[in-house]
């Protein structure tokens, strides 16, 4: 069976349908790097920074995980700056209609913000804010509209997921694992 490519960015959905990302493959860290973007406040005058690193151990029975830290520092005269993380994947027409997204996380007593929307246009994506803890926890998205995306795309459709950590200006560190649909 052929698949069309994938385009710059984009990461196809594994065969079991359900995981996108579990972080495991030592020798991928650079391919795995270039698929999660990191983008930083919007004004120029922001002092805001994101890194990504993969780490050990990850959650219960995992051995990696995505780390997300950096530090957010608006502007002057700003409260408020971001870190944005995104990660694009294709999700095929065959594909049973996912409810959502879920990942484990665990980090800093920071707020973070997640989102998933088309990678083409704004659909009033469906957000959730959540402050992780120190041990491992598992966040859903709920994302019905997932499942009934049209299937007049023969090649898929291309999706993002976005992270931001943001608020008030200091340090944030969040860890991924196991990102998948549900």
């Amino acid at each position: 069976m052929s698949h069309p490519p994938l385009g710059a960015g984009q990461h196809a959905a594994p065969a079991d349908g359900n995981l996108l990302e579990d972080f495991e493959n030592s020798q991928e860290t650079e391919i795995l790097l270039q698929r999660w973007q990191i983008s930083m406040d919007a004004n120029a005058a922001g002092h805001s920074l994101g890194e990504l690193d993969v780490v050990s151990p990850g959650s219960p029975g995992s051995e990696h995980a995505l780390r997300f830290h950096g530090r957010v520092a608006p502007a002057a005269g700003s409260e408020r700056g971001y870190v944005a993380l995104r990660y694009t994947f294709l999700l095929a027409p065959r594909d049973p209609g996912p409810r959502g997204i879920q990942f484990d996380v665990r980090g800093d007593r920071r707020l973070f913000q997640i989102k998933i929307e088309r990678s083409n246009e704004a659909l009033g994506a469906p957000t959730l804010t959540f402050v992780p803890d120190s041990a491992w926890q598992t966040v859903r998205l709920p994302a019905a509209w997932l499942a009934n995306r049209e299937a007049s795309s023969p090649g898929g459709t291309t999706w993002v997921l976005e992270i931001l950590a943001n608020g008030p200006p200091g340090d944030f560190q969040l860890d991924l694992d196991e990102l998948r649909l549900y």
